[in-house]
């Protein structure tokens, strides 16, 4: 990554682990699309705020601000360590600190909410757009210049050596476009991009 152009950056950014969720959902890789979604914040908390473990539930705090989110990131990332370490429940789920989670593909409705029991359901629909939407501001936020300490970490983040980002973002997946048609860009034209071009792709 050598330009050190913020909207660049930002595409290559967007090119490799947003725009991958995407294409792992091309091929209906659910599951997949949830872990990878998962790592999606660990990558973000990262570039944020360095320490993964301890900044992850600062990075859900500051940048997941739909009120649905309040008080779930600690059991958030419980998630996220049984989806990347064994595929099923994380030692809090073992220890009965949380009851376990219940992954569902697309039911906006009953994202972080708890039906007839203390399971904890997780919407992909939700969680994806709301993260991207995240994602977005985060960037726009480092405009016109990216902080020093950000920009040497988002250098050591991985590429493919000699590719770059397409310029335009419906290059990278449809459901990106987007971010090429709208200015100021919101979390309902992501959700517009998804139910498009992967819930209702013919």
């Amino acid at each position: 990554m050598e330009s050190q152009n913020p909207g660049q950056i930002k595409r290559n950014f967007f090119n490799g682990p947003i725009a991958d969720i995407y294409r792992a959902l091309d091929g209906n890789s659910i599951v997949g699309a949830f872990v990878l979604t998962f790592c999606l914040i660990d990558y973000l908390t990262w570039i944020e705020f360095e320490d993964e473990k301890l900044g992850y539930n600062k990075w859900i705090d500051k940048r997941l601000l739909n009120i649905c989110y309040r008080d779930k990131a600690e059991e958030l990332y419980s998630v996220r360590c049984g989806l990347i370490h064994t595929y099923g429940p994380s030692k809090k789920i073992l220890n009965q600190q949380f009851m376990g989670y219940h992954l569902l593909s697309c039911d906006p409705g009953l994202h972080l909410q708890r039906v007839n029991n203390n399971v904890l359901k997780i919407c992909l629909y939700t969680l994806l757009t709301d993260v991207v939407y995240a994602a977005h501001v985060m960037f726009e936020e480092y405009q016109p210049l990216i902080p020093d300490e950000q920009l040497w970490r988002l250098k050591q983040q991985i590429g493919i050596n000699r590719t770059s980002a397409p310029h335009f973002y419906k290059d990278m997946h449809a459901a990106l476009g987007v971010f090429d048609q709208y200015h100021p860009v919101t979390v309902d034209h992501v959700r517009s991009g998804y139910s498009h071009h992967v819930l209702w792709k013919a």
